[in-house]
């Protein structure tokens, strides 16, 4: 993947980058790879800055109940953000 052609860059202050499947649906050539990311399915908690990290739960985000709460400050999910 090169960076020669800025048309589909974005600012992205405080999240991860894209995933490469994003690049490469937009027409991005992949020149190399060395690794799958680990840092897929993160939500933080806007108040406290706590951590959901799904590869380490049992339940992706997206399938836990709307009455769930944040371990740390029990504010609700609608307050958490996907940061990867």
């Amino acid at each position: 993947m090169s960076f020669e052609d800025d048309r589909d860059k974005k600012i992205l202050s405080g999240y991860y980058p894209p995933k490469l499947e994003d690049f490469l649906a937009r027409g991005w050539e992949l020149v190399s790879r060395t690794g799958e990311r680990e840092d897929y399915g993160l939500q933080r908690c806007a108040a406290c800055r706590w951590l959901y990290k799904e590869q380490l739960e049992a339940v992706p985000f997206k399938d836990l109940s709307d009455a769930w709460k944040c371990p740390v400050c029990r504010t609700g999910k609608e307050s958490f953000e996907q940061i990867g």
